[in-house]
């Protein structure tokens, strides 16, 4: 090395040394294209930042991946529209900006772009907006730390410089190759070095590790060039056209599918790889169950019998968690694909600590596109809101409209924005209404599942205001794998049944008020959001287009109309005073009684025109007498609507309304009724209940008493027949171990005697010339000597073998060289006993029975291809069944005979006769051993009788001292199990026990949290905790909302919060005594 470079190395390797750390408010890890969004709104805001890239351009990972050099993500040109914000919804690679000419159609006018575009984009997008990445910069040891009483993050780069951030967002994506821990991994070819040059396959068999799109695209890349091509994968493989996720298989990867159903040797095989290992054998990689070869069991029609060239791992990536000083901070276990996130982005441990693009797709996996360019984009602009107000309070960006073009504002939304549309469901718009001042306030893009901390994280006071919340989402059970999306039924057209819409639609949710947390505890498994008072689906359209005026735009105008209105009215108001005038209810002004319901509109409030339409903003009073009273908007009157059960809004003669209020009054009040008479029902089974408890309680206590009872009694015994035990264990011990100490030494007297002989037998075999040496002449043509597996045994291996000798006579050999080759030597077979052994059977002898020369081929295990049946004629399969159970009488004959004359030969009996057996013990020692075995079974049944009486006072003292209930009304409801099934899983609730979850397609049970306590004081919640841990959360846990019902019934199941799951229960034990009439609130107008 020269002196100057050596030098220039010195000065790189102690650059941080003494220099004090670099202050930045925001330090960005990672210059990829999330790296560069969060960049660019940064930039934006005019923040104090930095970007850290470890390589020297921006994109980095793009320069490798993918392998094959084509992208996935839709690059359409061409829309048919000349809005900018509704082209991005086709447009899934360009970064947001204010600037048109850095859309990414300005790069490459292809559908499905060539990787190395991409990384041309994203340099031309960091130099436009001249974002400051620092290169070259491999940053690591993240970690929180305190600076003047201030909490920062600190991190360190390659050469010891260390940063200090108020705020640190991980861009660094996934990026890491996921890697199995099984035997053999080292002899796969990973996805990250494999080469792109297809011809290098030609010729060869090839496995290949995984399901999903890496994968999917090295097969369509080799195919046409091997053998053939088995992919091997856990699941069912997932297509993204029935799932609707963009991660899952995409159609530009999948010809091998074609290929596996019309039965062109390639394949599909479902097998969890981390239970295998694999293995090379003669030149061939095999995948094997990882199990000790004794219990390895082989089927000639096992598919892991097929020998490959290749075996390729294509399992997808992880992000790197050993950039952090704490792996425990971001991470439970370093195998994670993503990190420990919550929903606003920021780590669940370290403050200040945020992530940001693919890296944060757990938030939102197999659900939305937030993995991806197109979604993550929007993300970013999420996190830089929240950044905003959290640490310089500036509120959410918003908007005050008003209330009279609210439905025209919602059209327009739906059908431009990108970021609801690529973000469904994980995204919404929060719609904040002011009915008195007629106005709204509208915020975009807010995450759907952060709507109970609205306040916090937007600075925007949702109180006193309704809300609507406006998102894009797919009808239930239209997506999913094995689900049949190309069905008939597939699409509703019919407004009236817009909520069974399946494609992508709008969904509208009404709340009288924003949820809060414990309305998040409500949301059930697989919804947006929690229960909302009011809901409108917007009817789903062919071409995603949702302003036709009758299927789209009226429905939900009629929906905002009737949902936004008044709740209360006080008919005292317009009862006439002295002066026979009339004050309008907001007291802005007053007018003779007379012109009340005048069909003119006199009050700015309406309040005037409570009977007519005239005001758009009156309410009218519907009396329902009979029934429940009701306030309208005025505008409703006379409308051709019937909206008072009693007519009454509708006088003007349009159409004739049918008084059924007190139909309505009497279904309500049977409807009250028959509730009434199933709690008395269940109160009376809840006395039993009690009464059947306080029974078995006595039962157990009584019980327990006879059992201490008997356990006093049977100790002295125990440690009677203890000591008995020991005292005659001691000469059978001592009598037994001198027998097989005589058979040991015996044993391996002879063990040495046959093993001499073999070693003489081996080195007369191998000392070919009879000189009384071996040398190295007379080791090489034994193949099995060939440390390299190149098929050639060198001198160098033969030496090895030797010891590095020349030549060994028979003493050395025995002594130093037999122990280490016995193992692997084989004798020599001659070329005329080969080719004679290689004749077919009858060409050997007239009454050898013919086998055929070759071994057939195993058959796959592969996933059947569909039925093919009715392609064949029904004479044909007649034929073939009778020539078929012909052939295997034949068949079972054949084997009868080769299983007794041919697999076993003679020889092979006798040969595995085990004459090594240890004689038999004489008769002092068997008595010795039978007097020793019956006191051992006097002992162990004292002693089991014993701890099974342990056990049942455990067990019965358990039951005794959990909490049943007030009255034990609970007690009855231990050692039984209920079931709930709904579209994906079944649930199982055992009280007092456990709950779990089953996948109804099969598989394993879940458990969901074992019994914890009363989570209330009216006994009407329990609590299941520390279940099985949740995948990148924590363990999940159950609450049981248990109500008045006839029968113990599971009757529903839901995840509120991720991996905190709730179940609706019903019981009689719930159903307290029904109130007495005089107890009853009456209602006059019933």
């Amino acid at each position: 090395m020269s002196p100057v470079l050596r030098a220039l190395l010195t000065v790189l390797l102690c650059w941080g040394v003494g220099t004090s750390p670099t202050h930045r408010d925001y330090c960005v890890i990672g210059a990829g294209p999330a790296g560069l969004q969060i960049g660019y709104f940064l930039n934006k805001s005019q923040r104090n930042y930095i970007i850290f890239e470890k390589s020297n351009i921006a994109g980095s990972f793009f320069t490798k991946y993918p392998i094959h050099r084509k992208l996935i993500s839709i690059n359409k040109i061409y829309t048919g529209r000349e809005n900018a914000e509704y082209n991005l919804r086709h447009d899934w690679n360009s970064l947001l900006s204010d600037e048109e000419r850095m859309l990414f159609k300005h790069f490459s006018r292809q559908m499905f772009p060539p990787a190395d575009t991409m990384v041309t984009y994203l340099q031309s997008y960091a130099r436009h907006f001249n974002l400051p990445i620092q290169y070259n910069t491999e940053i690591s040891d993240i970690h929180s730390v305190y600076v003047n009483k201030t909490k920062k993050i600190g991190m360190k780069d390659q050469y010891g410089n260390e940063y200090l951030c108020r705020v640190a967002i991980v861009a660094t994506g996934v990026w890491k190759p996921r890697v199995p821990d099984i035997p053999g991994q080292e002899l796969m070819d990973g996805y990250e070095s494999l080469s792109s040059n297809a011809s290098d396959y030609e010729g060869k068999s090839v496995m290949i590790l995984g399901r999903g799109n890496s994968a999917f695209e090295t097969a369509s890349a080799i195919y046409d060039k091997t053998n053939f091509v088995h992919m091997v994968g856990r699941h069912r493989i997932r297509l993204a056209w029935e799932t609707h996720y963009v991660g899952d298989l995409r159609a530009v990867n999948n010809e091998l599918l074609d290929t596996y159903q019309l039965k062109s040797q390639d394949g599909l095989l479902e097998y969890d790889i981390n239970d295998y290992k694999v293995v090379k054998e003669g030149g061939k990689l095999y995948l094997r169950e990882n199990l000790p070869d004794e219990q390895w069991e082989e089927y000639d029609n096992d598919p892991l019998l097929t020998p490959y060239d290749k075996i390729i791992r294509c399992l997808g990536f992880q992000f790197d968690p050993f950039i952090f000083r704490k792996i425990s901070d971001v991470a439970v276990r370093p195998s994670q694909k993503y990190p420990i996130i919550d929903y606003d982005y920021r780590s669940s441990v370290v403050d200040g600590l945020y992530f940001t693009g693919t890296i944060a797709h757990s938030l939102d996996f197999r659900q939305s596109a937030g993995g991806f360019i197109h979604g993550f984009r929007y993300s970013a602009r999420v996190l830089s809101k929240i950044l905003n107000w959290r640490y310089h309070q500036e509120m959410w960006p918003s908007a005050i409209l008003p209330l009279h073009n609210l439905s025209s504002v919602i059209i327009r939304r739906v059908n431009e924005a990108s970021g609801l549309y690529q973000m469904f469901t994980y995204l919404c718009d929060i719609i904040l209404v002011d009915e008195n001042e007629m106005k709204y306030e509208y915020v975009e893009e807010y995450p759907t599942k952060l709507i109970h901390k609205f306040r916090e994280v937007t600075g925007i006071d949702p109180a006193n205001r309704k809300v609507l919340v406006v998102l894009l989402q797919y009808g239930e059970g239209f997506h999913g794998p094995e689900e049949d999306v190309f069905r008939e039924d597939r699409a509703a057209n019919d407004p009236r049944f817009a909520d069974h819409s399946n494609f992508l639609h709008p969904v509208i949710y009404y709340f009288e008020e924003i949820p809060k947390e414990e309305d998040i505890k409500r949301r059930k498994r697989g919804d947006p959001l929690p229960p909302a008072d009011k809901i409108h689906h917007i009817l789903e359209d062919f071409s995603a287009n949702w302003d036709r005026p009758n299927a789209h735009v009226k429905p939900l105008a009629v929906f905002l109309r009737r949902t936004l209105k008044e709740r209360t009215q006080l008919a005292s108001k317009y009862e006439p005073n002295e002066q026979k005038t009339f004050r309008c209810v907001d007291g802005a002004g007053q007018i003779p009684y007379e012109h009340l319901n005048d069909d003119y509109c006199d009050c700015a409030d309406g309040s005037d025109e409570p009977g007519t339409s005239a005001c758009t903003n009156g309410k009218f009073h519907c009396t329902n007498a009979g029934y429940i009273p009701k306030n309208i908007q005025s505008s409703r009157v006379n409308d051709g609507v019937c909206d008072c059960c009693d007519g009454s809004d509708e006088y003007g003669g349009k159409i004739e309304c049918v008084n059924n209020c007190k139909e309505l009054g009497k279904k309500l009040r049977e409807e009250q009724d028959q509730k009434k008479l199933l709690q008395e029902e269940g109160f009376k089974k809840r006395e039993g209940f009690i009464a059947e408890a306080n029974k078995v309680m006595e039962e157990k206590r009584l019980k327990i008493q006879e059992l201490e009872k008997e356990k006093a009694e049977l100790q002295d015994k125990v440690k009677e027949l203890e000591a008995k035990k020991i005292e005659v264990e001691t000469p059978e011990k001592e009598a037994k171990d001198r027998h097989e100490q005589a058979w040991k030494e015996q044993k391996e007297a002879k063990e040495k005697e046959r093993d001499a002989v073999k070693a003489r037998d081996a080195f007369d075999d191998l000392d070919l010339n009879k000189d009384g040496f071996v040398d190295i002449l007379e080791i090489i043509p034994h193949q099995e000597f060939d440390i390299d597996a190149n098929g050639v045994v060198s001198e160098e291996e033969a030496k090895e073998h030797l010891e590095d000798q020349e030549k060994v006579d028979y003493e050395e050999f025995n002594s130093k060289i037999w122990s280490n080759i016995h193992g692997i030597y084989k004798k020599l077979v001659p070329e005329e006993e080969k080719k004679d052994s290689a004749l077919p059977v009858e060409s050997q002898g007239e009454t050898g029975a013919p086998v055929p020369t070759e071994e057939p081929q195993a058959t796959p295990h592969v996933t059947p291809p569909p039925d093919e049946g009715d392609d064949y004629e029904e004479d044909d399969e007649d034929e073939d069944e009778e020539t078929s159970e012909l052939e295997t009488t034949t068949s079972m004959e054949n084997l009868e005979l080769e299983t007794t004359e041919e697999l076993f030969p003679p020889e092979v009996k006798e040969e595995s006769v085990d004459d090594d057996k240890m004689p038999e013990y004489d008769e002092e020692t068997k008595a010795l051993i039978a007097a020793a075995d019956e006191a051992r079974k006097n002992y162990e049944e004292a002693d089991k009788r014993s701890r099974d009486i342990d056990g049942e006072i455990t067990t019965l003292t358990s039951y005794l001292n959990t909490d049943y209930g007030k009255d034990k009304e609970y007690a009855v409801l231990r050692d039984n199990c209920y079931e709930y099934t709904d579209r994906e899983y079944t649930y199982k609730l055992c009280p007092f026990s456990t709950a779990s979850q089953r996948p109804k397609s099969g598989g394993h049970e879940t458990n969901l949290g074992r019994w914890g306590r009363w989570d209330d004081d009216q006994y009407k919640t329990q609590l299941y905790d520390h279940g099985q841990n949740c995948w990148n959360g924590p363990d999940r846990s159950v609450k049981i909302h248990i109500s008045c019902g006839p029968e113990h019934q599971l009757t529903n199941a839901y995840e509120p919060s991720r991996c905190e799951y709730a179940f609706d229960f019903l019981t009689p034990c719930a159903c307290n005594q029904p109130p007495t009439p005089h107890d009853k609130d009456t209602h006059d107008e019933l």
